[in-house]
């Protein structure tokens, strides 16, 4: 794939980067987000965090606030600035590295692939705006704002699939592979 438009990835191109990105990635799933809360002294089970489900309603969001207790919303609060929105700029940008690469060296020219990894990101942030205004709305819990939230959380679970179709695809299977 060559195209003007996309040189600005080539310079992560590289295994030195994709490698580190993926062991960022792996730390961050396996080590960071199982293990911060109970670091920080707060139960946050899996079903309690919205972000893993794949859509949920305005009875399951409250629910999972009154489970979670003042203590555990200000967690999900703090969590969802200060390690989830940081973190979906990090992998949205290194997945679309990450396709630009395949790409590139599979030699295909359809960069409109790359438009998942950033959908991914655009719906991972929307979801945690919302998750933060749900937050604050709580008990009192706008179901617009349940529904748009949880949209968006299945939007990108959506594109996270499409995404990963897409990599394990140009991976093992398209294209001719050419010298890097």
């Amino acid at each position: 794939m060559k195209n003007k438009d996309f040189i600005f990835f080539d310079r992560f191109t590289t295994k030195k980067f994709l490698l580190f990105g993926l062991g960022v990635i792996l730390f961050v799933n396996i080590i960071l987000f199982p293990f911060l809360p109970k670091a920080l002294g707060i139960t946050i089970s899996p079903e309690n965090i919205l972000d893993l489900k794949f859509g949920y309603n305005k009875t399951d969001v409250f629910n999972i606030f009154n489970n979670l207790r003042e203590e555990g919303r200000q967690a999900y609060k703090f969590f969802d600035l200060f390690v989830d929105m940081p973190y979906l700029i990090f992998y949205t940008f290194y997945y679309v590295v990450l396709m630009y690469y395949l790409l590139k060296m599979r030699n295909v020219n359809t960069p409109f692939l790359l438009i998942f990894p950033f959908l991914i990101g655009l719906f991972d942030f929307l979801e945690n705006i919302g998750i933060l205004i749900l937050l604050k709305q709580h008990p009192d819990l706008n179901v617009k704002m349940v529904f748009f939230t949880s949209l968006f959380t299945i939007l990108k679970w959506s594109f996270a699939l499409l995404t990963l179709i897409s990599v394990l695809f140009l991976f093992f299977f398209y294209g001719k592979k050419t010298k890097n």
